[in-house]
């Protein structure tokens, strides 16, 4: 595997909301990064398949728990540097218990705003390539 800096990062949004998955998809676009959106099952199982390197992951929690049932735990099986994820939510007390078991590395009460949104994308980023280095021996040239 070469440098992370050589690596294309892909961040998969997890939403079965197309205007919702559609937004996000043009932000993250814009921030330079690779957008992979999954709006049904069949192409969460597609891009399983695929031997793409997915470093962050976006859910809706609401929406991505009924429709996508234990894509949590796939995420973290595929890529184990990526233990956090961004969660969208409007429920205070799932917000709360998840900051509290430092589930995800950030998180946007409904609705969010674009700042927010694009400085925890950022957030995720760095804390999967502080993973990635530390699981490949720390600071490499």
């Amino acid at each position: 595997m070469g440098s992370f800096d050589d690596e294309e990062i892909c961040i998969l949004i997890a939403i079965p909301n197309k205007g919702m998955a559609d937004l996000l998809m043009e932000i993250i676009s814009e921030m330079g990064y690779h957008p992979l959106v999954a709006y049904d099952k069949s192409a969460i199982q597609r891009i399983a398949k695929e031997t793409i390197s997915i470093t962050v992951l976006i859910v809706d929690w609401e929406l991505t728990r009924l429709h996508f049932p234990g894509i949590l735990s796939w995420f973290k099986s595929l890529h184990p540097c990526s233990e956090r994820y961004i969660l969208i939510e409007g429920v205070e007390e799932i917000i709360r218990e998840g900051i509290a078991k430092e589930e995800f590395c950030c998180f946007m009460k409904k609705p969010f705003n674009i700042q927010s949104f694009e400085k925890g994308v950022l957030t995720c980023v760095e804390e999967y390539q502080k993973a990635v280095k530390t699981r490949d021996g720390g600071n490499q040239p």
